[in-house]
């Protein structure tokens, strides 16, 4: 349960490295079999993503561009969080994932890296963002009158918080 519940606090309190948009394992001691089991919530590729369309997408080197659509997997973080707590979670699944979304719907101060991160970040998303096929919603979450949080400054994630009380409230 705690290992869950970090998990999901680190996508609000250190974003540029964690997220329920990504992939998530994790490695557990199961008392029962006396032995360690492991979580893989690796994302696929999208079901409508064809060879054919990646390789479209590749530069002449031949390589996936940094950014867009065909380089994001399906992520995998909650259903590995969900897996894991079926099988070994105490508390119940709500009280295990509202107390994150307390978190993000309060705010934290910035740490310094993180704000590092996020500025560094979006400015490569801005010079990127004519091949990204949707800018919006970044720039909702992540700016406050044009500019990426400074350090120490409060930010809250509402969206992000709404989002883990759904998946607290309906598994």
């Amino acid at each position: 349960d705690a290992a869950i519940a970090i998990n999901a606090a680190l996508g609000f309190l250190e974003p540029t490295a964690n997220g329920i948009g990504g992939d998530a394992f994790g490695l557990m001691w199961d008392p029962a079999q006396k032995k360690v089991v492991g979580f893989n919530g690796s994302g696929g590729s999208p079901r409508g993503l064809s060879l054919e369309t990646a390789r479209s997408k590749a530069g002449s080197d031949g390589y996936l561009p940094r950014y867009g659509a065909v380089t994001v997997n399906v992520p995998g973080a909650v259903d590995a969080w969900w897996s894991a707590h079926q099988r070994y979670g105490k508390l119940p699944w709500k009280d295990v994932l509202l107390p994150v979304a307390e978190l993000c719907e309060q705010g934290v101060p910035v740490p310094q890296v993180v704000a590092y991160y996020l500025e560094r970040n979006m400015a490569g998303f801005d010079r990127a963002a004519a091949t990204i096929e949707e800018n919006d919603n970044r720039k909702k979450v992540w700016l406050t009158g044009g500019r990426t949080p400074k350090t120490g400054e409060i930010f809250a994630n509402p969206d992000l918080g709404r989002t883990y009380r759904l998946i607290a409230e309906g598994g």
